[in-house]
């Protein structure tokens, strides 16, 4: 088991059959990495900038005959991802962009409803101006009616009086 940053990975290996040790065989393979096995004469595999997850190192041998030894060895390799790769990196991720959205929604809402009160406040003083402009209206309609009813009654006194001033001795009227 390695760490993410312990990607870069080689082996040496050996064929042990003595006799005609220069036609020995090799033949080895990454499971998880390729899949067909590479032949070669040298005693060493290198694999570099390997992505987290399990490979398997699988190597075989032929002697000078060009028996191959099908069994062969192996070893399991995992390489771990990053901490901000893990499954729960990426549930905390998810959750955190959930909280992102129903804060954006949540400060969209509470802008709206600013506007919308603000919306109210200014209907509800033009509802005013308009009730007091109406009542202000009502106020001088009742003035002009109560001048015109004082004029009516007065020109009913002034009806009554006489034309002329009567005329009568040792007595003055106005």
């Amino acid at each position: 088991e390695l760490a993410y940053d312990q990607n870069d990975i080689s082996f040496n290996f050996s064929v042990i059959h003595f006799t005609r040790s220069q036609r020995n065989k090799l033949a080895y393979k990454l499971e998880g990495y390729s899949k067909r096995w590479i032949e070669s004469n040298r005693n060493y595999a290198a694999f570099t900038n390997l992505d987290p997850g399990k490979y398997t190192f699988k190597v075989k041998g032929a002697n000078g005959d060009g028996v191959w030894n099908e069994s062969g060895r192996s070893i399991d390799i995992v390489i771990h991802p990053p901490w901000w790769r893990t499954t729960l990196a990426y549930i905390a991720y998810g959750v955190l962009f959930l909280l992102f959205v129903l804060s954006v929604d949540r400060i969209q809402r509470r802008r709206l409803l600013a506007k919308s009160k603000e919306k109210m406040k200014i209907q509800e003083a033009e509802y005013r101006a308009e009730a007091a402009e109406l009542q202000a209206r009502a106020m001088q309609a009742e003035s002009e009616r109560k001048s015109k009813e004082l004029e009516e009654a007065r020109e009913l006194q002034l009806s009554m009086l006489p034309k002329d001033l009567p005329s009568i001795p040792n007595l003055d009227i106005a």
